[in-house]
């Protein structure tokens, strides 16, 4: 909690604190494993109920801690039970009530949720929208994910929010300054006719992105983004 204090300090008004967590089901894979996790629901489903509940009591003695220490959003990882893993069916019935139930907590503690999945998405966007988040990122183009950003915006309806969809593994990395200029348009100007956006990239700035290409995304987004232009 100090260092959620001390970034709270130095955050002061010109920005949000962040805290990420993991969701129960992605806390209980790195104790079961993922094939097992994805599989007791069904051999087990008693088993799996506890094991999950019991991470998701833990995470939420944890969260009150970070909200108390002064986070201002909470974003909870949620990429192991993406849509080829895991799938709307097993989503569902055997993952959302239990991230739901975290995102309550975060809310009745004054807090603000935000729901990561940097992998495949599309056929979870219908479940998300009913989600009790207040943000989704990230919104993943292909390769690495499998979202079009037309259909997340049609899909997740507002005031939900949405984050992300340029991609920094490769574009980024490889692309022009001019060519980023013309994907942060290219981005907004489908954006905007939803609102309720924010410009990012689907995940970090890899290693090795040029200077360039991020000055020329900050550019872009600052001319791109306001309304009428």
């Amino acid at each position: 909690t100090s260092q959620i204090e001390h970034a709270r300090a130095i955050v002061g008004q010109d920005g949000l604190a962040c805290t990420w967590v993991k969701g129960a089901f992605n806390i209980a894979e790195a104790y079961r494993g993922l094939e097992e996790l994805l599989t007791d629901p069904y051999a087990d489903e008693a088993f799996y109920c506890e094991l999950v509940s019991y991470f998701q009591d833990r995470l939420n003695t944890v969260l009150r801690q970070m909200i108390a220490a002064g986070s201002d959003v909470i974003c909870i990882e949620g990429n192991m039970a993406n849509g080829s893993m895991a799938g709307p069916r097993l989503f569902e019935e055997f993952v959302m009530p239990y991230e739901d139930r975290v995102i309550d907590e975060i809310h009745r503690n004054g807090c603000l949720c935000m729901y990561h999945n940097c992998g495949d998405a599309k056929s979870l966007l219908p479940l998300y929208d009913r989600m009790k988040m207040d943000l989704y990122e990230s919104l993943t183009p292909p390769p690495y994910g499998d979202t079009p950003l037309s259909e997340a915006l049609e899909v997740i309806k507002p005031p939900k929010v949405l984050s992300g969809n340029l991609d920094q593994i490769d574009f980024l990395v490889r692309a022009t300054p001019e060519e980023v200029r013309i994907r942060v348009k290219e981005i907004l100007e489908l954006a905007k006719q939803r609102g309720h956006f924010i410009l990012a990239t689907s995940d970090y700035f890899s290693e090795g992105t040029p200077e360039a290409n991020i000055a020329a995304f900050s550019e872009a987004a600052h001319e791109y983004g306001w309304y009428g232009k």
